[in-house]
């Protein structure tokens, strides 16, 4: 209120007696729409950030295949393969490639598991049913040149390599 005005129910009175018309907030709707708006793009946003975060939480990690140091190491009569260090590792889960090599095709009777009976026990550390530190496997080979995969069954990662001459 300015000096020498009077306050009515209608509005303000100018000291001359001419009203002053007051201004309802209902009828002024300049910043409405901007708040409308504003809450319009902070909803969408709200909206994208839940969607993305969804699809990344949901997503199951893949898996990964056990971290063991593996020796593939050539006899005179076959390859040993000796467990190193690292993850014990479920001999069913271990898949054995044998290939002729360089021709890189299968050798006969492989692939077969770590413990069929083909390949031999030489030194079993812990468990029977899974391959450890200090676990010595052998398969019997004749005189030649081979490729030797272990394979993570479940992952199909390759867990060692090696190309070997058997003698």
């Amino acid at each position: 209120m300015l000096p020498g005005q009077i306050l009515t129910t209608k509005g303000l009175k100018k000291p001359g007696g001419d009203m002053l018309e007051r201004k309802s907030f209902l009828k002024d709707r300049r910043a409405v729409s901007d708040a409308l708006v504003m809450l319009l793009l902070l909803a969408v946003g709200a909206v994208v950030v839940a969607g993305i975060g969804s699809v990344l939480l949901t997503k199951a990690p893949k898996q990964t295949a056990p971290v063991a140091s593996v020796a593939v190491v050539p006899t005179a009569n076959g390859v040993l393969i000796k467990h190193e260090g690292g993850d014990s590792i479920s001999y069913s889960d271990v898949q054995v490639m044998v290939y002729s090599y360089p021709s890189i095709q299968n050798v006969s009777g492989y692939p077969t598991g770590l413990n069929s009976t083909t390949v031999q026990s030489r030194t079993e550390v812990g468990s029977n049913t899974m391959f450890n530190t200090g676990d010595v496997r052998y398969i019997p080979l004749s005189a030649g040149t081979y490729l030797v995969e272990l394979i993570h069954a479940p992952t199909q990662q390759k867990i060692a390599s090696n190309v070997v001459t058997v003698s």
